[in-house]
């Protein structure tokens, strides 16, 4: 087993423990709208290939209000983008809201500047890391925690497929629009930036993402 490979299990074992251990967390429950019936178990093979649960897809809208921007701030103040890319990816969820994301496209979001790709396996293998996913409620709020896993894009250092990364935890609150379509929206990084509304990465809080993605796809119902 590859060292990236351990070393993105022990973050996903650490998203589990925040999501079990935080108050109210994990009450949720997550259904097919259309059949009622509860979303079923979700496996992630040592391939890396993720089966059961619901499955929906997700993504940015292409343009720059709603991109997947990350930032780095510095510890006197200022700030600095190093990567804004258009997002795809689907979603595998059991009915406790735990699940897997998996089949990342990070790609070059509305002025061409995302630099990064979803860590992977080395070749021959190439394939894309699940991330661990858990949608919540927290504070009467909802909301989905990931830990993503990303690493300079091929076109930058071919080398470091299967080696280098970063993982970042981060809590992201949605919404239902009268569709039944969820979005997922980070808030804007500012003074409000207090546990559980940041959106600063749990590893390093001087990285923050703002986004917006909406789910389409299965209809799912979430309750809490």
């Amino acid at each position: 087993m590859r060292l990236a490979r351990k070393l993105f299990l022990i973050a996903a074992a650490a998203i589990a423990m925040i999501a079990f251990a935080a108050p109210a967390a994990n009450a949720v429950e997550v259904s097919n709208e259309a059949t009622l019936a509860h979303c079923p178990e979700v496996d992630a093979s040592n391939a890396h290939v993720v089966s059961g649960g619901c499955v929906v897809e997700a993504e940015t809208d292409g343009t720059l209000a709603t991109a997947a921007t990350l930032r780095q701030h510095a510890t006197m103040g200022g700030e600095a983008v190093f990567s804004i890319c258009d997002n795809t990816f689907t979603a595998a969820l059991h009915e406790s809201g735990d699940g897997f994301i998996y089949n990342q496209i990070l790609g070059p979001g509305p002025v061409n500047a995302c630099g990064i790709t979803a860590c992977d396996e080395a070749a021959p293998n190439h394939s894309n890391l699940p991330w661990p996913a858990t949608l919540m409620e927290f504070g009467g709020a909802t909301a989905l925690q990931t830990t993503f896993c990303i690493r300079p894009a091929p076109s930058q250092d071919p080398a470091l497929e299967g080696s280098a990364f970063t993982t970042c935890t981060i809590y992201v609150p949605f919404a239902e629009n009268p569709d039944h379509e969820y979005t997922f929206t980070t808030l804007p990084f500012g003074a409000h930036e207090v546990p559980p509304w940041s959106s600063r990465c749990s590893q390093n809080a001087q990285v923050s993402l703002t986004g917006r993605w909406t789910i389409h796809g299965t209809s799912l119902e979430i309750t809490h």
